[in-house]
């Protein structure tokens, strides 16, 4: 059995002062031995250690990892959603077509924009306010407010459809319901009625609007620089 085995103590170690780099390795008889490294050379050891992500899905635009949290954004082609909108203190079911969207994920947040059009966006694509409560403007990136609601444990590129389901599963109440619509400014849930009522075919791409023009590209780049 090899000696080290059931060790508690590292077998090296790298300890950073503000004159350089000093490596610890633990030698034969329980002795430590230490010398200094050039911080090039560990560069170049670790750029040699490889990672990759899971075989990606065709709606994912962009991956990512900071400060050991995975970052997703992906695209969701426009389709009929069943919503959850209260009105008065009154909870409504809605089944309304929705736009397509870019969404972002990085646990515990979550961001949303709206974008025209079915296929799969440019990065030169503009985005727009999302036409549902609870979600900001672009001029805050479409930051999400999930209430009680909680994203699940891990998000990664395979959690997707559980990211969304929390979202668009949310109750949609009063907050942020403004500068959401053309046709009613101050309350996006009236349009989100009449879509309902009318038993639209499509969302109106006409009544997205932005108060910050933002171009894919610029929305993504407070998460991916």
């Amino acid at each position: 059995m090899d000696k080290y085995a059931n060790t508690t103590e590292p077998l090296i170690a790298l300890a950073f002062y503000d004159g350089g780099v000093i490596l610890q390795k633990l030698v034969e008889g329980g002795g430590v031995t230490a010398f200094p490294v050039d911080p090039l050379h560990l560069q170049e050891v670790f750029s040699g250690f490889s990672y990759s992500t899971p075989i990606l899905p065709g709606n994912v635009l962009c991956w990512g990892s900071q400060q050991q949290r995975e970052i997703v954004a992906w695209w969701r082609p426009p389709q009929y959603h069943t919503l959850l909108v209260e009105v008065d203190s009154t909870i409504h079911r809605w089944r309304v077509p929705l736009p397509g969207f870019v969404v972002v994920a990085s646990k515990p947040s979550l961001s949303v924009g709206a974008l025209k059009g079915a296929e799969i966006p440019s990065a030169e694509c503009q985005v727009y306010n999302v036409p549902l409560p609870n979600t900001s403007n672009t001029s805050g990136h479409g930051s999400v407010c999930l209430g009680s609601a909680r994203l699940p444990e891990d998000v990664r590129v395979d959690s997707l459809d559980g990211v969304w389901r929390t979202y668009i599963g949310s109750t949609f109440g009063s907050h942020s319901v403004s500068g959401k619509s053309l046709s009613y400014p101050e309350d996006v849930r009236l349009l989100l009625l009449q879509l309902h009522e009318e038993k639209a075919e499509s969302f109106p791409g006409d009544e997205l609007c932005a108060e910050k023009p933002m171009t894919l590209k610029e929305w993504l780049s407070k998460w991916f620089d």
